[in-house]
């Protein structure tokens, strides 16, 4: 746990508790927790205080060659030091900069180990904000698949549906990337 107070003039940018976790559960568990409060909402008190971000990541290895992961972050961000600067030189302040951004993303991934070296990843994720109409993601897409070696990773593709192939002399990656 630790508290941090940041100053601006006379002002208060921030004033934030912070909490991290890390449970460690044997060889096939673990779980990390991160947490940042604003005690007093930003900007001297012009942004609302509480949860500035939350984030979860939880591993579990039920079986030698298998590995589930789940992932949550939730949280705002917004530009302290820039509403402090705004309201030190008597410059108005948006309605957009104080809510600043709201997002909520969760996610998963599936990894099996199919050969010595060679991993086979299945993930999804899902993500909103409170500046687009509707969540990312859904039951199809976005969805990724790739083959990978522990000497590097698939590149990842540059539209939905194409296909990405590296070749190198001890491995074929191959990652796909579900339509939208």
């Amino acid at each position: 746990m630790g508290y941090t107070q940041l100053r601006q003039g006379s002002l208060t940018e921030r004033s934030v508790l912070s909490l991290t976790n890390f449970i460690p559960g044997g060889r096939g568990f673990f779980a990390y927790q991160a947490a940042e409060f604003d005690l007093k909402g930003p900007a001297n008190g012009t942004a609302e205080p509480g949860l500035s971000y939350f984030l979860a990541n939880v591993r579990v290895s039920p079986a030698a060659r298998l590995e589930l992961q789940g992932t949550y972050n939730r949280g705002h961000s917004l530009d302290a030091r820039r509403l402090t600067d705004d309201l030190l030189n008597d410059r108005p302040l948006t309605a957009q900069a104080i809510e600043g951004l709201r997002y909520e993303s969760a996610g998963g991934r599936v990894t099996v180990q199919i050969a010595r070296q060679v991993f086979l990843y299945a993930g999804y994720a899902r993500d909103r904000n409170n500046r687009d109409d509707e969540p990312t993601g859904s039951p199809i897409s976005p969805i990724s698949t790739w083959l990978s070696t522990s000497q590097g990773a698939a590149p990842r593709p540059r539209a939905p549906g194409q296909m990405a192939v590296h070749s190198s002399p001890t491995c074929r990656l191959v990652q796909t990337c579900a339509r939208r």
